[in-house]
């Protein structure tokens, strides 16, 4: 026999002219337990797997952002007008 709590999600079938009501797993917390036992399994602490990740996601940057090429071009009236104000450099469009 299963107790509910207060607040507990659960999940409502029909059955002729009754109904089962039973708790319902959240994914995330079926989630949270296959983690923590692949955890105590592997004898990692929570820290070593941050790490870990932390380290794949510096890889994966350096990958994604190796292939980028950032071009900058700038008109040189726009510079000279940079230097030259006590606003800054404006394009000729903007409104200040």
């Amino acid at each position: 026999m299963v107790i509910l709590k207060r607040g507990q999600i659960v999940s409502i079938i029909p059955v002729g002219d009754s109904v089962i009501i039973t708790p319902r797993r959240l994914e995330l917390d079926e989630a949270r337990r296959e983690i923590r036992k692949l955890l105590k399994a592997s004898c990692l602490s929570e820290e070593d797997l941050l790490k870990g990740l932390q380290e794949e996601r510096e890889k994966l940057y350096q990958k994604i952002m190796a292939k980028r090429i950032v071009r900058v071009f700038l008109d040189s009236n726009v510079i000279l007008s940079g230097l030259f104000s006590d606003k800054g450099a404006r394009a000729p469009f903007s409104t200040y």
